[in-house]
């Protein structure tokens, strides 16, 4: 990628994506030539990908590699398999983590929910409502609770019709 601003010397970015194992490596460079990209090459993909991680090898990347593919035999649908069967194991782990987490929540919510008590209302008991709008400035020590009401109607449904006893203004609220 690039040319970017030069950053002490360096002017492209070479970034290499695995998408499966989820690796990515990125390495600073001064000119984007195939040398450069062929030295990053051996340097770092090979190890990656029969070590897991990045390393300095003692012994050509290509002898190394060869050896890994004559230790499963040249048995390449083996590897592939086995490959398969590792990739099953971490999305098995994966949907357990999901459904445990799942099961988790839910308990939490009911937990949580026990300790909501419901309140019962009764025409002429004075009550005070919470104003729940957004206020962009609010002041600091402002109450959101507004002037006490007196309840005038209780629906079945839990919702509550009060009035403002200072100028008879009507409102209708959910319990």
């Amino acid at each position: 990628m690039g040319p970017f601003p030069p950053s002490s010397g360096y002017l492209y970015c070479l970034l290499t994506i695995d998408y499966v194992l989820k690796w990515v490596e990125a390495m600073p460079c001064r000119n984007n030539d195939n040398t450069t990209i062929v030295k990053f090459l051996k340097a770092n993909v090979p190890s990656r990908l029969v070590y897991g991680k990045a390393c300095h090898l003692l012994v050509d990347p290509e002898h190394k590699a060869y050896w890994v593919v004559k230790s499963l035999n040249f048995d390449l649908k083996a590897a592939g398999l086995n490959r398969k069967l590792q990739l099953s194991e971490i999305e098995d782990l994966r949907n357990d983590a999901y459904e445990n987490s799942r099961i988790y929540k839910a308990k939490m919510k009911s937990a949580h929910d026990k300790q909501i008590l419901r309140k019962e209302f009764e025409p002429n008991q004075r009550v005070h409502h919470y104003d729940s709008r957004l206020h962009l400035h609010p002041g600091k020590l402002r109450s959101r609770w507004t002037s006490p009401y007196v309840v005038k109607i209780v629906f079945p449904n839990v919702s509550i019709e009060f009035t403002d006893p200072t100028d008879g203004r009507v409102f209708k609220v959910n319990g």
